[in-house]
């Protein structure tokens, strides 16, 4: 009768935690330096106008309060992809298990209900 190996069966879901979360992070990495360079050079580009007096107290606020909204924009960004990658990773181990589980079964040649996968 074929068994689950709970080591390896742990191994391969590290593994796939690992493999998934390498290259989420290194995107979001990718995405958060690009933006936060972006609303740096904004920032500075406000700070030096006003601080020349090219743009007035009136202009200043204004240009402050789409900082702000940049700003906003960037980390409810980052919190939406961070949500994908937790939902990437719930479906891999999910699909892991199941496999895992399904393999067993039809070892035994005990038939399985259907299982819904979650969607990649």
């Amino acid at each position: 009768m074929a068994t689950i190996d709970v080591g390896q069966l742990m191994q391969d879901m590290a593994t796939t935690m690992t493999t998934i979360l390498k290259t989420d992070v290194t995107l979001l990495r990718g995405y958060s330096q690009a933006k936060a360079k972006s609303i740096a050079r904004v920032s500075k580009l406000v700070a030096e106008g006003y601080a020349s007096g090219e743009i007035d107290q009136s202009e200043f606020e204004m240009e402050l309060d789409e900082v702000d909204f940049m700003i906003e924009r960037f980390v409810r960004n980052l919190g939406a992809l961070a949500n994908t990658t937790i939902e990437r990773v719930i479906n891999a181990l999910t699909g892991a298990i199941y496999g895992a589980i399904k393999l067993v079964a039809a070892g035994a040649g005990v038939p399985l209900p259907a299982l819904n996968l979650p969607r990649e």
